[in-house]
């Protein structure tokens, strides 16, 4: 046996005498390693895994175990604005931060970093405004009213300390205000508001109560109406108001009355040198608004009318007494007339469309009341006398109307000024006005250049017929045509030809001049023209003229059915006589067909032109269809009658006199007088004898100077 194969035998016989570990034994295990599991010592079975390396947070590369090394691995966070990057486990930096990345302030934000929107300092508005708004002040802030090319509005929140300006108000406190900015930028609005201590402030008052009492004279009684605050500075001193109720009276002075008196308290702050001392004043507002008195008192004008078509009332009263409402009847039958102390009507009865304008300041309202049966309990004799009682009652008032462009360089009215002079004296005659017809264009003739009358598609230069139908819709069911010219309207315009010389006959002239002698004339026409000093007439009354603007098509139009009279308001002229003078027109052309007061039309009842101009923007239209009822009632009961005036003064014994020294004549016994000194009183007797009855009244008529 060589040696090789001995060797094999003894390992195999060692190996047999090594105990087998098949045999059930308990593990001895020895403990887990960094790297192995823990391992029985007897049979080297393993049980779980190693533990693995342990090291500290530091990022040591050293197991504090075994000591083993590895290579170190930081995990680091990245930098921010404000700190450089940063291990997470060892905390270890690296670098610099990346600093902030500004984006500039705006009106609504500060500074902020793009990166991390961190902030810095106020938005550009606050830090605009910062400046002007201390901490702490003893004296009147300097607030700005602009900034950043926009505006600022300061308020104060609490006025007894600072007023919206930055004046402070004297107190011997100390006292935290907020003032409250309101900033509009390009048409964008921003609020700031800043806290500001005054500090206390202590002054003598002799200068501020003497002006206080200047300032509060105009809130001593009870208030009826707006008060009229005194705002110039007095007494070295300026003043400020504040009303702690603005629904009583409001810091400016307006106020606004209810069915009960109200008291409040209006600061008045006197001011001297940026300190204001605070003046509590109490006011007090009588009861009621103008539209409550109106409301109230059209509730006991409905039941004076139910009284009075009863009969059991025969007057109208001209105030409603209990709210100090003023009433102004006005009735389409002319002869239906208030007076101050009574009412003048109708002869015989008749239905009457009465209207009451009840008026308080310049609020106004207007009721219609249908009256039937009225009248028919005076006689003629009672009713001459009482007007010519309302004839002698003259008052003298002339006007100025004052101009401008409006469009295309025409002049328009601005506003009316009344004066005393240049006032209509009517010597009425109760006649027709002279009219002449020295301009009268003939329609049959053959040689028009321009033929601008007649009904168009109707076929007829003369005024058509109108249907019942027309009549029934337009007044009531069963109007009858009044007359058979087929005369409806009298239809009021006035010229807009303001140049000196544009007068009633200049008017006349260019009307036939467009007959006859102007190509390319303006397609108008009418039948009358009126100034102070003469009325002409273009056409004769039954011509269709084209005035109204409502067109010739259908029968019953302002055109068709219309007589149009154009009153000049040539500023060398007399306007009031011209109303005047055309109100004696007007009435003469209701008495000769048959017409009433609902005939009496404006060119703006028919187009909606504003026409009769002065009359509609002066309100003056009812004041002239009063002077055409007097006119009326003038020509239809003193026809036949003898009329006299009788004036003297002081200076003059007769009436020549009189007229010639104190007045210039107009038309169809009109006179205006002239400007004087001093008042003069003119002594007016008016006498009229008819059917062998006399009847005077008398007055006296004041001239008195224009106001300088």
């Amino acid at each position: 046996m060589n040696k090789k194969l001995i060797s094999i035998l003894v390992i195999l016989f060692a190996l047999i005498l090594i105990p087998s570990c098949k045999k059930e034994h308990v593990h001895e295990w020895q403990n887990a390693t960094c790297t192995e599991a823990k391992i029985c010592k007897t049979c080297g079975a393993t049980e779980g895994k190693p533990l693995g390396h342990t090291y500290d947070n530091d990022c040591d590369d050293t197991c504090n175990v075994c000591g083993a090394k590895r290579i170190a691995n930081h995990q680091f966070v990245p930098a921010t604005c404000t700190e450089p990057k940063y291990c997470s486990i060892c905390g270890v930096t690296e670098g610099e931060p990346l600093g902030h990345t500004w984006i500039e302030a705006t009106y609504t934000t500060p500074k902020t970093c793009d990166t991390c929107g961190a902030t810095e300092g106020s938005d550009l508005i606050t830090e605009t405004l910062k400046p002007f708004v201390p901490d702490s002040t003893s004296e009147r802030l300097n607030l700005p009213t602009t900034i950043l090319n926009g505006s600022v509005k300061w308020t104060s929140l609490d006025k007894d300390i600072m007023l919206d300006d930055g004046i402070i108000v004297a107190n011997d406190l100390k006292r935290n205000v907020t003032l409250q900015a309101d900033v509009e930028i390009d048409g964008n609005s921003y609020v700031r508001t800043f806290e500001v201590g005054v500090n206390s402030v202590s002054v003598s008052k002799g200068k501020y109560d003497v002006a206080y009492k200047y300032y509060a004279s105009k809130l001593s009684n009870v208030l009826v109406k707006d008060a009229t605050l005194i705002t110039k500075d007095y007494n070295g001193c300026s003043v400020f108001y504040l009303s702690l109720d603005e629904n009583v009276i409001t810091s400016d002075g307006k106020i606004t009355q209810s069915t009960e008196e109200k008291t409040t308290i209006m600061n008045i702050y006197v001011i001297q040198k940026g300190i204001a001392i605070l003046y509590p004043t109490e006011v007090t507002v009588a009861s009621f608004t103008a539209d409550q008195r109106i409301n109230f008192s059209k509730i006991i004008v409905d039941q004076i009318i139910d009284e009075f078509q009863a009969g059991t009332r025969t007057s109208l009263p001209l105030v409603e007494e209990q709210y100090g409402v003023e009433l102004k009847w006005n009735a389409n039958v002319p002869e239906f007339l208030v007076l101050e102390d009574k009412i003048l009507t109708p002869i015989q009865k008749t239905d009457v469309r009465l209207n009451c304008t009840l008026k308080y300041g310049d609020t106004s309202l207007t009721i219609d009341y249908n009256l039937t049966n009225v009248g028919g309990y005076m006689s003629e004799e009672e009713y001459i006398t009482e007007l010519v009682k309302y004839m002698s009652k003259i008052e003298l008032k002339g006007s100025i109307n004052h101009l401008h462009p409006e469009y295309n360089d025409e002049l328009f009215l601005d506003y009316q000024e009344r004066i005393n002079s240049y006032g209509v004296l009517n010597l009425a005659i109760p006649t027709s006005p002279d009219v002449n017809t020295e301009y009268l264009i003939d329609t049959n003739r053959t040689d028009f250049k321009n033929r601008f009358f007649g009904s168009g598609s109707l076929g007829t230069i003369t005024k058509p017929a109108v249907s019942q139908n027309y009549l029934n819709n337009k007044f009531y069911e069963g109007y009858q045509m009044p007359n058979t010219s087929n005369v409806l309207w009298i239809t009021i315009h006035e010229s807009a030809m303001t140049l000196e010389g544009q007068t009633a006959q200049f008017l006349a002239q260019v009307q036939y001049r467009y007959a006859f002698e102007q190509e390319n004339a303006r397609e108008a026409s009418w039948t009358y023209q009126v100034d102070a000093y003469g009325i002409y007439q273009s056409f004769a009354d039954d011509v269709v003229c084209w005035h109204a603007g409502d067109g010739t098509g259908t029968p019953g139009t302002g055109n068709n059915n219309g007589i149009g009279i154009e009153m000049c308001v040539n500023r060398d002229g007399n306007y009031e006589g011209t109303l005047a003078n055309n109100a004696k027109l007007v009435a003469s052309l209701m008495l000769k067909y048959n017409l009433n007061l609902d005939n009496v039309k404006r060119h703006y009842d028919f187009s909606g032109k504003e026409c009769p101009s002065y009359l509609i923007r002066t309100g003056r239209w009812e004041e002239f269809v009063e002077m055409v009822r007097k006119e009326y009632l003038i020509q239809k009961y003193l026809a036949g009658a003898t009329v006299e005036y009788q004036l003297s003064t002081s200076e003059y014994a007769t009436t020549e006199e009189v007229l010639s020294n104190l007045f210039i004549k107009g038309g169809n016994g009109l006179w205006y007088n002239k400007p004087v000194t001093v008042e003069t009183d003119v002594n007016f007797e008016i006498i009229v004898v008819k059917n062998g009855h006399q009847y005077k009244a008398s007055s006296v008529i004041k001239l008195l100077p224009d106001q300088q």
